[in-house]
């Protein structure tokens, strides 16, 4: 998907590209920690007492959830322009 958008914007393909999807994988994971963040003090404890070491552990896991979404989407975005460019220009015969 990140190459086909890009292939029509600039008709070019190279391969640091991918990098521009990298501001998705930061939405995404940006996303998720904010409505862990929601979720924690609206639906998960709303009358409770704040506890220190629960929300630390929580806070702290789901940081750690968020930057492996991160990694997971970005290797998959690299992942799949590169490939995506490998096949193409494997097709291109060089005399």
């Amino acid at each position: 998907m990140c190459v086909c958008l890009l292939w029509g914007d600039g008709s070019r393909i190279e391969g640091g590209e991918s990098v521009d999807a990298s501001g998705m994988c930061a939405a995404t994971s940006i996303y998720m920690f904010l409505y862990a963040g929601f979720h924690y003090f609206s639906r998960a404890h709303p009358s409770a007492k704040f506890d220190l070491l629960a929300s630390t552990i929580y806070f702290g896991y789901m940081l750690i959830m968020s930057y492996g979404i991160f990694v997971l989407c970005g290797f998959t975005g690299f992942l799949s322009c590169f490939l995506f460019i490998r096949k193409i220009y494997a097709s291109i015969k060089i005399d």
